[in-house]
């Protein structure tokens, strides 16, 4: 319980200032004589006075058009002036910028005549020149054309990240061709549906990936088997015969019509994407990329291309390394990259790994960072983690697959002031964005429509698809320019007063989960051809904070129950992995709305139960086999988990193994690559990796929690928030930003004193509320003050009427809320009484950040009630209960490093803070955690 609890007294949470709207938004009008007039009453927590100023406008235009046209729909009638119109659909769409129309492997070999002898690819020991890798994909692009690839023939590559696998895509653009990757990560069912779709003519694979193809006709060439015939044909540039309308690639992603959905990229599209990152990079030429996406993802197209074409370095990911956040920094640092290109959830995994572990993430050759495949979130991970390479701009880009990137937005400025959901930015060159009404009309600015896309960067459609093509690729009514096209994304956004572009979620059914885009309704067409399902429902649903996963909701025939393993596994063999739900729950029948469709919203939670996966449960046998299921029912969120059981099929995945293994070094002391759960992902094969690296003496110390001496001439050092914090009072002086104030109305007799001398025990108790910050040898310290007498001022508004004691109390809440605290000086709390009557009194506390955070208020309103109830007794509080729960107010500045974080910085920090203890060592039994769990 939070709340403030003092005996015989009732006590209730006040809101502060008098300048309060009963509603969000509030229009108040009335007639005077033959005049109607009116006023706006809005909250300046949602709105400002241009944004109401423009509301007016649009309301005004409003009425002239009722006026001028009464018998139409009032949503058809136009809402903008032409100003506004002309800003949305002119101003901000003039992006026309001139390129050279030509292909894609064009624009690469103009590169290779200015720097042969330069570096295109590196991937482990080996690398390729621009010369080298021009002739080789020369060589291939011959053969090709031996076997009828030419231009808009599709050709499927099925090589993981290699050199060889950019001299596959390469050797297809040259001889004319537009190549279409596969995964390792597909079942052959789909894989399958893909090859028949596109009519695929050749397939290029790795030897070591042969097994994982299906059947089909096509013409197989294995780049290690026949290599000795392709190195015999020309290394000189073939003469292809693509132009700039043909295509450059095919990427299947999911469809809602239960088979994946192939779109036909172009290489104008590509062109134009190309020349307009090149010319706004602040990159120079030469410049070194990781290429981290898989060639199924839209991003590698950028990547290769972008640094292909501007001579720079091309530094590949292995699968493995893709995996382990630990090793991609170090694969980051070792090859000098100064270009990456991340899903946000790839940026917060590498973000939160170097986080969790205490370790500061420096790349000191980093100058971009571009985040892609879902919409960007500035968590604390991720701000902390550019806070430590600060020579690293970041850009936020969106565009679906059907159009690749299309708005970008480069954020700047301290990454303290980016908010946690950037915009998507503007759009890019020879782009145009529309944010549209259901009448196809332009939204007025702040007001939610649907986003549409012109411009240079479509895509042909989708291939051999023809009527979904057209419903959405839809005709351009903002373009006389005969066949123009919009693109109806799906997708809810809204302009910014800035002319960036809001992104608010989907209209449809389509989710994003870990960066891969996701129709539910193909998913739901693959459980209901399942012999005995009678109806499915799959919907993604958060189970841990900020961890969303799919859960299918199914009904069996009448026939008998379902099987749930028989269920996955049918599922699994059609759908990849990303797609399989990690929750089965089956119900008798699908709750229904009155109008008879799936009431989405009533289906119920899944349990914490463990999932059927066809095996038997068998419970751990020794104490570490104990200890990892206790991590993997946590991190998992089941019940139980047994020995046998598939981390996959429990659903686990690569963001959860990070998880799972950071908890682990933490709490086991052991040290594991993530691709160790891929090899043994079950309890009982894990714990054997351990016992193997334990004996090899892999086992980290017990660590000791030592308390520091408390030493005023040396002080003691600042964690990481607290240091930042410091910094900006520093630089703008007279903060008040941080300044925390809490208000209570105490009802009853208030004894003042005994008051004063809970709020001094509570001061005495904890160093940070009597921590004050200097300068010694050029660093900021903590100087801990010695214990003193506490001063609660008492301000006494009796006298006054009801009315006028509210004003007064919001005008002195105002008036200390706009006091600085002085860090060098003032004690990071104050407290003053304001008395009302005999039985009524306000309690106002005033913090400063720097000491403590909303989660510490609540221990100190719990700690506060117990000392005053006890003064009032004459005798002594009773702490006990708290004193395990927390250290002192000021942990909270750790945040960011989890329960799965290593702890030894963390203890350090903490054994500066500790009062009391003269050691304390960590406990075994991990069911009462030292400290509260932070996220």
């Amino acid at each position: 319980d939070d709340d403030l609890l003092l005996d015989k007294l009732e006590v209730s949470k006040t809101n502060l200032g008098s300048e309060r709207v009963r509603f969000d938004l509030e229009a108040h009008l009335w007639q005077q004589s033959e005049k109607l007039s009116g006023e706006i009453v809005y909250s300046t927590d949602l709105f400002d006075a241009s944004r109401i100023e423009c509301m007016v406008g649009h309301f005004l235009t409003l009425l002239e058009g009722v006026a001028a046209d009464p018998e139409k729909c009032i949503g058809e009638l136009a809402m903008l002036t032409e100003a506004e119109r002309h800003q949305l659909l002119v101003e901000w769409n003039d992006t026309a910028v001139e390129y050279p129309a030509k292909c894609v492997h064009e624009l690469f070999e103009e590169q290779v005549e200015m720097t042969p002898d330069a570096t295109a690819i590196v991937c482990g020991g080996e690398e390729l020149n621009y010369r080298d890798l021009n002739e080789r994909a020369n060589q291939l692009a011959h053969y090709l054309r031996d076997l009828g690839v030419g231009p808009d023939v599709l050709v499927a590559i099925h090589v993981d990240q290699s050199l060889n696998q950019v001299v596959a895509v390469l050797g297809v653009l040259k001889a004319g061709g537009a190549y279409s990757p596969l995964s390792s990560s597909y079942p052959k069912e789909r894989l399958r549906l893909m090859l028949e779709d596109a009519d695929v003519k050749v397939i290029i694979y790795a030897q070591a990936l042969e097994t994982e193809l299906p059947e089909h006709q096509a013409r197989r060439i294995c780049l290690e088997v026949d290599w000795p015939d392709i190195s015999r044909r020309s290394r000189v540039n073939p003469i292809d015969g693509a132009c700039f309308e043909h295509l450059v690639y095919v990427l299947y992603t999911s469809g809602s019509t239960g088979r994946p959905k192939g779109v036909a990229f172009l290489h104008r599209g590509g062109a134009n994407l190309i020349h307009w990152q090149i010319s706004k990079s602040s990159l120079k030429r030469g410049h070194r990329t990781l290429l981290f996406s898989p060639l199924i993802f839209d991003a590698s197209f950028t990547d290769i291309f972008v640094t292909l074409c501007s001579g720079g370095g091309l530094v590949m990911t292995p699968p493995d390394v893709r995996l382990d956040p630990g090793s991609l920094a170090e694969l980051i640092r070792v090859e000098a990259v100064e270009l990456i290109n991340l899903p946000f959830v790839a940026l917060q995994s590498l973000a939160s790994h170097n986080v969790s572990r205490g370790e500061p993430l420096e790349l000191p050759d980093l100058r971009e960072v571009i985040s892609t495949a879902e919409q960007l979130q500035i968590t604390p991970a991720v701000r902390d983690w550019l806070r430590g390479n600060p020579n690293a701009a970041l850009q936020n880009q969106y565009g679906p697959t059907e159009t690749h990137v299309v708005t970008a937005l480069n954020l700047e400025g301290r990454a303290d002031s980016w908010p946690l959901v950037p915009s998507i930015g503007k759009p890019i060159a020879n782009t145009r964005i529309y944010i549209l009404n259901q009448n196809m009309e332009p939204v007025p600015i702040g007001v939610s429509g649907s986003l549409y896309i012109a411009g240079d960067s479509l895509a042909r459609g989708y291939l051999n698809r023809p009527e979904l093509t057209k419903e959405k690729f839809v005709s351009d009514p903002f373009d006389e320019t005969p066949d123009s096209r919009l693109y109806s994304t799906g997708d809810s956004c809204r302009w910014r007063m800035t002319g960036d572009i809001e992104f608010l979620g989907r209209k449809d059914d389509q989710v994003k989960l870990r960066g891969f885009r996701i129709e539910i309704g193909e998913i739901e067409s693959v459980f209901n051809d399942h012999p005995k399902i009678a109806q499915c429902v799959v919907v993604l649903r958060e189970g841990h904070p900020g961890e969303e996963h799919l859960v299918a909701y199914c009904v069996s025939k009448a026939e008998g129950a379902t099987n749930v393993a028989s269920l996955r596994e049918h599922v699994s063999e059609r759908l990849p992995s990303y797609m399989v739900p990690s929750v089965f729950v089956m119900l008798d029948t699908l709750p229904l709305t009155p109008s008879g469709k799936v009431d989405r919203r009533s289906l119920p939670e899944p349990d914490r139960s463990r999932q059927e996966l066809g095996i038997g449960y068998v419970s751990p046998r020794t104490p570490l086999e104990d200890e990892l299921a206790t991590i993997w029912c946590d991190l998992l969120g089941v019940d139980r988990c047994g020995i046998h059981d598939d981390f996959f099929e429990l659903g686990g995945h690569s963001l959860v193994a990070i998880r799972v293994n950071a908890r682990i070094a933490s709490e086991l002391q052991v040290d594991l690559s993530v691709r160790s759960l891929f090899e043994a992902p079950t309890i009982a094969g894990l714990a054997e990796k351990i016992e193997e690296l334990r004996h090899g003496g892999a086992r980290k110390s017990s660590l000791t929690l030592i308390q520091v001496a408390r030493d005023s001439a040396r002080g003691l050092p600042l964690s990481f928030s607290q240091q930042r914090l410091w910094f900006l009072e520093q630089l703008e002086g007279d903060l008040t930003a941080y300044n925390m104030s809490f208000a209570w109305r105490i009802k009853g007799d208030l004894d003042a004193e005994a008051l004063r001398g809970a709020l001094e025990t509570l001061v005495n108790r904890h160093e940070v509320l009597r921590t004050t910050f200097e300068m010694l040898d050029g660093e900021p310290v903590q100087i801990i003050g010695k214990a003193a007498r506490f001063d609660l001022p008492l301000v006494d508004l009796a006298p006054l009427k009801s009315k006028e004691q509210d004003l007064e109390i919001s005008r002195f809440e105002r008036q200390e809320a706009s006091h600085a605290f002085d860090l060098g000086n003032d004690p990071m709390l104050r407290a003053f009484l304001l008395r009302l009557s005999e039985n009524e009194s306000v309690l106002l506390l005033m913090m400063h950040h720097i000491a403590s955070d909303g989660w510490s208020l609540g221990v100190l309103r719990r700690e506060l009630g117990k000392l005053y109830n006890a003064n009032c007794l004459g005798e002594e509080a009773d702490l006990s209960p708290l004193a395990v729960q927390y250290a002192d107010f000021a942990i909270w500045q750790r945040q960011g490093l989890s329960d799965g974080g290593r702890l030894e910085e963390l203890l350090t920090y903490w054994s500066g803070q500790l009062s009391g203890l003269e050691a304390l060592e960590l406990p075994t039994d991990r069911t009462r955690p030292l400290v509260p769990s932070y996220r």
